[in-house]
């Protein structure tokens, strides 16, 4: 159904998978990555590959990420459907739900240590592999994925915000989290191929982050502060 003045909620849904594709834009520049890159491309341990193959991927996908980005926000403000889609302002609440957002991803960076048995934060721990297999040149593959990192939660707060739109126009009841049950059965059907545990994992990693959404009042920053951190700690 179609709202008077709005998108409907089928436009909202399927703009929400564009966003899903775009990040899926990852997997096709990795296959331009064998191509280009040959043996010098280790399919098998991306993270070892030249230091030079990983800064040229992640610059690119990075650029492409945030041209996309760009792209929605300025038609949606054009449409004039930013505020509805989500809130950039910050109001007086914001402090709290920061602050929400910073220990739900200290929990599931806890959950995943429990899981992975890896040490975190999973940023220094990076960090430290990338200088050890690099050296010198560590610190900047490490700088570039931390950009890519910044990119990707942008297109996962708008991938949500933009599922959590339909839902609200098809079932009119915004106090559901649709926008986490769209990130599970999406992004997160991506992750289910490492197993039952991480399957297990996205699953409550969607529905945290829908609920906080919601309960967020679509705010940006606490959003992306979750998003984020979860991808560092």
């Amino acid at each position: 159904m179609k709202e008077k003045g709005n998108i409907s909620g089928i436009q909202y849904f399927l703009l929400g998978l564009l966003v899903f594709l775009m990040l899926g834009m990852d997997m096709f520049i990795m296959g331009l990555d064998q191509w280009l890159w040959g043996d010098l491309f280790n399919i098998d341990d991306f993270f070892v590959s030249p230091w030079y193959v990983l800064v040229v991927h992640w610059s690119i996908v990075t650029i492409l990420w945030t041209v996309g980005a760009m792209i929605f926000l300025l038609w949606f403000r054009k449409r004039k459907l930013i505020e509805k889609v989500i809130s950039l302002r910050s109001r007086s609440k914001v402090i709290p739900l920061l602050i929400v957002a910073f220990m739900s991803s200290f929990l599931f960076a806890v959950l995943e240590f429990w899981i992975n048995g890896e040490s975190i934060p999973q940023i220094y721990r990076e960090y430290e592999n990338f200088k050890l297999e690099h050296g010198f040149m560590g610190i900047w593959v490490a700088l570039v994925q931390n950009i890519y990192y910044i990119v990707e939660a942008v297109l996962v707060v708008l991938l949500v915000a933009l599922m959590q739109s339909a839902g609200e126009v098809w079932f009119k009841n915004p106090s559901l989290p649709y926008g986490g049950i769209g990130l599970m059965l999406t992004w997160g059907l991506g992750h289910l191929t490492h197993g039952l545990q991480s399957g297990l994992y996205i699953t409550a990693f969607s529905l945290v982050f829908g609920w906080l959404f919601v309960k967020a009042g679509k705010q940006w920053w606490p959003s992306f502060l979750f998003i984020w951190l979860v991808f560092v700690l």
